[in-house]
């Protein structure tokens, strides 16, 4: 009867307290052994009762909670063969339980484990990434993982107690609230109120803020250790430094910079733009000396940076001249190509960055007369033409110089673009000996045939010169004008791009001119 009576008493404590079932490690239970069968009520709190259910409990010396808080028989609130009260100690963890006696140790299979009521009071202020927050309040032992802004998460503690916990803060934490996920049978999720301050860096100054490419720049502040990137006004980045400290960054701008501010970049992906912008030296144009040059003769161009050209190439040439006559700081002496027109100057200098002058270059081209220079010449009209899907004159896709180039897809092996000239221009072919345009053609051009014929006024159609078209660059073709037979030059109306080869031809053609 005493078997059905304990088993009774079981079943009601059991219902009543939901007592947690352990067994325990011995396997060969006699009536005889100490036996722990349960403990409860389950989500029990620190500082309230629990109860340790079992068979020849009063033998047992001590009880051993999670975290080696042991309680020794003195302390036991009661104690019978079939149960243990006892207080939970503030410094008990979740844990197995260890009863220890004379006879041996007998230890739960099951995790006892608290309801905790975990309270965050306090934390550092202001912390710099990588330095140690120090978080105050009760049960932080209790604490599981801590997560920062920008769902950075720490599992891994410089050092955790009940009432304090200490943590290194990871260089990708921004300011922000914190975030505490807990422990126990009643897990908790807190956050603070309050928002961690991160330290950010400052810049106190650029030094200098004037300067070449490839030039070192000193930024100078505090907390600059934290630096993971800088970017430049051209969006190019640089992560590798000549230097770097908390007070000062030293690196070597990069050949691509241009004018602006410089943005630090955090491991955060936080930024922070400097006051003060850089200026790069460049070449600067204040003049070109003589107007209306003759092509061939030499040109002064006179300004401030020009030791840092490497190149010039005139507007609509072909040529990247890079020997000068004389070259200085100050003044460049260089001879004009022959197939200069007027306009801009592009320098490259001698770090590879190319700039366009202030000023342009006014030269006597009147030997040149150009139907096409990025545009069609004002006396010229488009009046279609054949076998064609495109016509486009300010195709901006790939011009040989300037802005702009005709782009024309043939659909028609025998396909033609029409221009026609103005009466006032009719006869400008008679005041010149040779045509000369520049072709570039697609993918499918190379090899291909093309053709250029005349019409004048009286209804006539010239001989059609042919010339061959290179795929992927510009071929210059140079067609003598004695060989257009059979039309009066005087009195051209019609002139004719032709389409002699593949029926699906994409060609490029800039700066038809005569000479």
């Amino acid at each position: 009867m005493k078997f059905i009576n304990r088993l009774y008493i079981l079943f009601v404590l059991f219902t009543i307290m939901g007592l947690a079932s352990c067994g325990d490690d011995d396997d060969n239970n006699t009536p005889d052994n100490i036996m722990l069968l349960s403990f409860g009520p389950t989500g029990v709190q620190h500082g309230e009762m629990i109860k340790f259910i079992g068979e020849n409990l009063d033998r047992v010396e001590s009880v051993e909670l999670g975290g080696g808080v042991v309680i020794e028989k003195a302390s036991f609130d009661s104690q019978t063969d079939q149960v243990i009260e006892l207080v939970v100690p503030a410094q008990a963890e979740a844990g197995v339980v260890t009863l220890h006696s004379a006879e041996g140790d007998v230890v739960s299979k099951t995790v006892l484990s608290f309801e905790v009521p975990v309270v965050i009071t306090a934390f550092t202020g202001e912390v710099k990434p990588g330095n140690n927050i120090t978080i105050t309040g009760n049960f932080l032992n209790w604490v599981e993982s801590v997560w920062f802004t920008r769902d950075v998460e720490v599992t891994d503690f410089v050092s955790q107690s009940m009432t304090e916990l200490v943590i290194k803060l990871p260089m990708e934490a921004e300011t922000g609230p914190i975030v505490f996920m807990t422990g126990g049978t009643e897990p908790l999720v807190i956050e603070t109120e309050e928002d961690l301050i991160v330290t950010m860096p400052v810049i106190s100054s650029l030094s200098p803020l004037s300067l070449q490419h490839i030039d070192e720049l000193t930024i100078s502040g505090t907390d600059l250790d934290l630096v993971k990137e800088i970017r430049f006004p051209d969006g190019s980045t640089m992560s590798e430094f000549s230097s770097q400290s908390e007070t000062e960054i030293k690196l070597n701008i990069p050949a691509t910079v241009t004018d602006g501010n410089i943005v630090l970049v955090l491991a955060s992906g936080v930024e922070v733009s400097s006051d003060d912008a850089i200026s790069i030296i460049l070449p600067i144009t204040t003049s070109i000396t003589p107007e209306n040059a003759e092509l061939g003769d030499d040109v002064t161009i006179t300004g401030s940076n020009l030791d840092l050209v490497k190149s010039i190439t005139f507007k609509g040439s072909a040529a990247v001249i890079t020997e000068f006559v004389s070259q200085s700081a100050s003044e460049i002496v260089v001879t004009v190509p022959d197939d200069a027109k007027n306009g801009t100057l592009t320098y490259k200098t001698i770090h590879d960055f190319e700039v366009v002058s202030e000023v342009e270059a006014s030269l006597n081209v009147s030997a040149v007369y150009f139907i096409y220079d990025d545009a069609l010449n004002a006396n010229w009209q488009q009046w279609g033409g054949w076998g064609t899907d495109l016509q486009d004159m300010a195709n901006t896709e790939q011009p040989e110089a300037g802005s702009n180039a005709l782009k024309i897809i043939y659909n028609d092996a025998y396909g033609a673009v029409q221009l026609h000239p103005l009466a006032t221009d009719a006869g400008v072919l008679n005041n010149f000996s040779k045509l000369v345009l520049s072709v570039y053609g697609g993918a499918s051009s190379d090899g291909n045939t093309m053709a250029i014929q005349l019409k004048d006024g009286d209804g006539n159609s010239s001989s059609e010169p042919t010339f061959t078209v290179a795929a992927g660059v510009y071929t210059e073709i140079t067609i003598n004008l004695s060989a257009f037979t059979g039309v009066d030059l005087t009195n051209i109306v019609e002139f004719y791009i032709k389409n002699y080869g593949v029926a699906s031809n994409t060609v490029y053609i800039d700066n038809i001119q005569l000479k």
